[in-house]
């Protein structure tokens, strides 16, 4: 499944427990457009983890930076298959 591009389909609460089971440490959002920030090692993270943020744009699209994108499509996978 594909990460969603508005955020009314965003299942925000669901992904942070997601995130959280998987090690990640959630932080607290640093400006009105952001929806969620949190640090999770990657493959490629090799001194510290990577911070990872979902942006909420004006017109309630969604913008992913980091392994963002791909963390939710693993949720979504997950949450498809009833993990």
């Amino acid at each position: 499944m594909t990460a969603p591009h508005h955020i009314r389909s965003f299942k925000r609460d669901d992904f942070m427990s997601w995130l959280e089971r998987r090690g990640a440490s959630l932080a607290d959002i640093t400006n009105p457009y952001e929806v969620i920030r949190y640090k999770m090692w990657t493959p490629e993270d090799k001194a510290r983890p990577s911070t990872h943020i979902v942006y909420k744009r004006g017109n309630d699209t969604l913008t992913y930076t980091g392994q963002a994108r791909k963390h939710y499509e693993n949720f979504c996978d997950d949450e498809g298959r009833g993990l």
